[in-house]
């Protein structure tokens, strides 16, 4: 999980960030399509990981330019 959620953060990163070689103005509607997509694909994995490590929960986020993250969180309410 973490390896995907590098490789889609770096993509968006060398893509957006300021200091880009392939800089592109604005932010498609397109890449927060597909951004979501991965998203909902990664909650789906994050769900049977949470249960397999007995975490609490889950999030995944998603900002720009730098990408996705994802972390799960054992406290309890």
């Amino acid at each position: 999980m973490e390896g995907w959620a590098s490789l889609v953060s770096y993509v968006v990163a060398r893509t957006y960030v300021p200091q880009s070689p392939f800089r592109f103005a604005g932010w498609s509607y397109w890449v927060a399509f597909e951004l979501r997509r991965i998203a909902a694909l990664f909650e789906r994995v994050l769900q049977a990981i949470a249960r397999a490590v007995g975490a609490a929960g889950f999030s995944v986020g998603l900002s720009f330019p730098w990408g996705v993250t994802v972390s799960l969180d054992w406290t309890t309410p």
